[in-house]
């Protein structure tokens, strides 16, 4: 996995290296990349927390409603 992170990181910065955009339109670009990147990821871990909490939820249930 290591390798596979090292390998994606330097694609992405060769292809932004090659780029004849101004560095400071590079940078905003990768900021903007990297904020809608940010929302995504709290949107999953949301969505991963209420799963957790719904299953919890029916396990308890579970436990519950037979005695």
């Amino acid at each position: 996995m290591n390798l596979e992170i090292r390998e994606f990181t330097q694609t992405i910065i060769q292809f932004v290296n090659q780029s004849l955009l101004p560095i400071e339109v590079k940078r905003l670009c990768i900021n903007d990349i990297a904020a809608q990147l940010s929302t995504a990821a709290d949107t999953q871990i949301q969505a991963e927390i209420t799963a957790r909490q719904k299953a919890e939820s029916e396990g308890k249930n579970e436990f519950t409603e037979n005695p």
